[in-house]
């Protein structure tokens, strides 16, 4: 798990309800905060994301309509 996906879970009972998580790292964060959703500029981690939590992770330069 990336460093940065480690530090908010170990807070995780501060974001229990909806969250835009920005340039999130390719790993599990998404499966572990269930109500968040991601913005991704990295295709790549994009297409990892995706493939694991469909319809979770929007890649592009515009902000979510979810935000």
């Amino acid at each position: 798990m990336d460093p940065r996906s480690e530090v908010l879970l170990r807070q995780a009972e501060l974001f229990q309800g909806n969250l835009l998580l920005v340039g999130l790292p390719a790993d599990d964060l998404l499966g572990r905060l269930p109500n968040a959703h991601g913005w991704c500029w990295h295709a790549g981690d994009q297409a990892a994301l995706d493939a694991r939590f469909a319809e979770r992770s929007q890649f592009g330069v515009n902000v979510p309509e979810r935000a």
